[in-house]
């Protein structure tokens, strides 16, 4: 992404960002039935992968705002139209990062401020 943006490649910014938010996360698996009985050491288990996913999860949110807040003013002429491309990818994609597109609607109504 960072190559693409300093050439100036606005396509391929796009493209790579789309490539981005369609990576399989598998934060996002389903966390299984409850009322099974678990074993200790089996619950212990449980718990360190959940963690594992969680921290996975946490670092592919940071990785597409980081490059949305990057490529939104330089992909379209206008950077409000940028940010709009930017929320309407995450809204039409039925993405899991909604904490993602909340914070770029915030940028975008700082950069109507500035």
């Amino acid at each position: 992404m960072l190559c693409y943006f300093t050439k100036g490649s606005k396509d391929k910014m796009k493209n790579n960002f789309c490539e981005m938010i369609n990576i399989d996360n598998f934060g996002d698996v389903a966390e299984g039935n409850p009322d099974e009985e678990k074993g200790e050491d089996e619950e212990l288990k449980v718990d360190v992968l959940k963690a594992e996913l969680k921290k996975r999860k946490a670092q592919a949110s940071k990785y597409i705002l980081d490059a949305a807040k990057l490529i939104a003013p330089a992909i379209e002429e206008d950077p409000i139209d940028g940010y709009n491309w930017i929320i309407d990818i995450l809204k039409g994609s039925k993405s899991r990062y909604t904490g993602v597109q909340s914070e770029i609607e915030i940028k975008k109504a700082v950069s109507y401020i500035n």
